[in-house]
């Protein structure tokens, strides 16, 4: 595959991600800002659409993105060294690192679809890790998108395609 298609699908998938992050970012805002109640703070497109599907599609769509990017990377690193020799690291972690979050969003929307207690409003369970941590579900999401954020930045600027070097024309006398 043509590196240049490949670096534009990676800026893609950052896009998207950059969108999910906005979500988070206008949740914190709304949370400490707006005065909103966590319950309430639904970030941008989840005060249009159901939130935690919104953020289950965020979520499950980045990471099928990021494998078929992961896969691509591989395949082309096969016959073509890395820019850098950490670029398969790299991908790697992300790939596994926004799997995790991916889980993180199945058991969410699993708790939202059975347990009865979270269409009423009375408890939200919080999924796997604000549950082992106690932290707020809205601070562990938020925090978990940093670094699929970050990673994401690094790899647009590391992986990006290599521009040949133009020699400049000299005057012969």
């Amino acid at each position: 595959m043509n590196l240049n298609i490949l670096y534009a699908r990676l800026g893609i998938v950052f896009l998207v991600q950059t969108g999910h992050y906005a979500e988070h970012v206008t949740q914190l805002i709304q949370i400490y800002s707006q005065h909103v109640t966590p319950a309430q703070a639904h970030g941008l497109l989840g005060t249009l659409f159901d939130f935690e599907w919104v953020h289950f599609v965020y979520n499950v769509g980045l990471e099928i993105m990021v494998i078929v990017l992961w896969l691509a990377y591989r395949r082309r690193w096969r016959t073509a060294p890395p820019a850098v020799p950490w670029g398969p690291t790299l991908l790697t972690s992300l790939m596994l690192f926004q799997g995790y979050h991916s889980i993180e969003h199945i058991v969410k929307v699993y708790q939202y679809l059975f347990v009865p207690t979270y269409q009423t409003g009375l408890w939200v369970p919080p999924g796997i890790l604000p549950y082992l941590s106690g932290w707020p579900i809205f601070l562990v999401h938020f925090w978990l998108n940093t670094p699929v954020w970050f990673a994401l930045l690094a790899a647009l600027w590391f992986l990006r395609p290599k521009q040949p070097t133009r020699r400049r024309a000299t005057l012969e006398v």
